[in-house]
């Protein structure tokens, strides 16, 4: 065990465990060199291209009061073991009620993230699997509560905490917006 943590340690200068952080102390021959000052992994990136987090609709209407829900998808990853995403919108617009991941497909650690709608962002939805998901698959359902008549663009990005990845190396993903077009009750 204490090989295998110093070859993890050594390729990425430390260890994450998610969502519970574990201290480990572990003797291993390389520990003199020097830590990455990141806050991500030193992983090699996999291009892909066509690699795509997105909602499941690219617009849709609502009616100011009503909830919507969406569901946020991968499609054409390779194989992976999971990732991370926060979501960013106009909160005076729209509010995010609610996030499930989907735990059918995502079985190992999941956390349904951080909503904060004073500053339109629900920060660290994490995700991961002990076998790799394949290609397309659902991430989580979004239930979005319009506040009022307009338009407004919830935007996916990319969590530090947990990028993606396949076979222990980040992915590179390209991350999609969801425009709400509200109009009044």
């Amino acid at each position: 065990m204490t090989d295998l943590l110093c070859i993890l340690i050594s390729k990425w200068n430390r260890v994450v465990l998610m969502p519970v952080m574990i201290a480990l102390t572990v003797s291993c021959d390389n520990a003199n060199q020097p830590a990455a000052n990141n806050n991500a992994p030193d992983m090699p990136v996999v291009e892909n291209a066509k690699a795509n987090i997105k909602f499941s609709q690219d617009t849709i209407q609502a009616k100011s009061g009503m909830d919507v829900v969406v569901t946020i998808q991968m499609s054409d990853l390779p194989a992976t073991e999971g990732g991370g995403i926060s979501l960013a919108y106009d909160s005076s617009l729209v509010n995010v009620s609610s996030v499930q991941v989907n735990q059918a497909v995502w079985k190992f650690v999941n956390t349904n993230g951080v909503t904060d709608n004073v500053t339109g962002k629900v920060n660290d939805i994490l995700f991961s699997s002990y076998n790799a998901v394949p290609g397309n698959a659902e991430i989580a359902t979004i239930t979005i509560h319009p506040l009022k008549a307009g338009i407004s663009q919830i935007v996916l990005s990319g969590s530090a905490v947990n990028p993606f990845a396949s076979n222990g190396e980040a992915l590179n993903v390209s991350f999609g917006r969801l425009q709400v077009n509200a109009t009044a009750n």
